[in-house]
Parts: C-alpha cells; sequence; structure tokens
C-alpha cells in the first residue's frame, strides 16, 4: 500500500465529514418538520373536538395524563403544552402550516 498523499486525504476527510453534516442537518429539519406538523394536528384534533362537544378544560389534562402514560419517553405532552399546541392551532384559525413550515425550517440553516 502506498504512503498516504496528507492534502488528499485531509481533502478526503473534510467531505466525508462535510457529507455527515448535511445529511444530520437534514434529518434534524426533516423531524423538526414532522413534529410542528403532529403537534399543530393534535391543537386541531382539540379545537375540533371542543367546539363540537361539551368538553371542558379537563379532557387537556386528560390527555396529557394518558398520553405521557402512553408515551413515557416522549416529553411535550403536557397539559401546558397540549393548551399551547390548541393556541396555535386557533392562531392560525387552524390552517395546516405545512408549507409554512418547510419554508421556515429551509431559511433557518445555518453554516457550520
Amino acid at each position: 500500500m502506498s504512503e498516504l498523499d496528507a492534502d488528499n486525504y485531509g481533502q478526503l476527510l473534510g467531505e466525508i465529514k462535510q457529507h455527515i453534516r448535511s445529511a444530520q442537518y437534514e434529518a434534524l429539519k426533516a423531524v423538526n418538520q414532522k413534529l410542528i406538523a403532529l403537534y399543530w394536528e393534535i391543537g386541531k384534533s382539540i379545537v375540533n373536538r371542543q367546539q363540537g362537544e361539551t368538553w371542558g378544560k379537563s379532557v387537556v389534562k386528560n390527555l396529557s395524563q394518558d398520553l405521557q402514560i402512553e408515551f413515557p419517553g416522549i416529553k411535550g405532552f403536557s397539559a401546558a403544552n397540549l393548551w399551547r399546541m390548541n393556541r396555535s392551532c386557533h392562531l392560525s384559525n387552524c390552517f395546516n402550516p405545512t408549507s409554512r413550515i418547510k419554508r421556515a425550517t429551509s431559511r433557518t440553516r445555518t453554516n457550520s
């Protein structure tokens, strides 16, 4: 095996590291988009049920407790967060923000 050319090796290593960072960023961005869409859907479901039924505020507390039992390793389902999801849906008039989410997350890339 021949001796490694330090310049070529450094260039290869740099390219691979950049590919890894880029893939990590794209994966995080995709996860964030999905989570925002999920939270919006949860908020919409709560809004729709509260408008169409005679459900009061206690339903959010019950949902929070049941979701935390079902998904113990996932944070974000506290009653306060469910109320935030509900409020986000109200603020957007329950208009699905998926296209806005994609535009916003595509603009937030920082150079690594």
